[in-house]
């Protein structure tokens, strides 16, 4: 039964995290759309992902999305200003 706690309790089995290694990986393979929906998908788990904003804001910002950047990255730093 402890086994179960320490992976109740690992970040790496988080759902949000697990999303943003998805997210990251289809970042890296070049699939921006997919990973898109990884983070946003990371985000609906935790709003205040700071992680997930950061990396939304890197696919907008590719993707030209500048406002949309501008918004996730004003969220980011609200609510981690270092």
């Amino acid at each position: 039964m402890a086994k179960l706690d320490i992976a109740a309790n690992d970040p790496a089995t988080d759902p949000a995290t697990l999303d943003i290694l998805r997210a990251s990986a289809n970042t890296a393979l070049g699939d921006r759309g997919k990973a898109e929906e990884w983070f946003q998908s990371a985000l609906k788990q935790g709003p205040e992902n700071v992680l997930a904003l950061a990396g939304l804001g890197s696919i907008f910002t590719s993707q030209k999305r500048f406002s949309e950047a501008e918004a996730v990255a004003a969220k980011a730093l609200s609510i981690s200003p270092n």
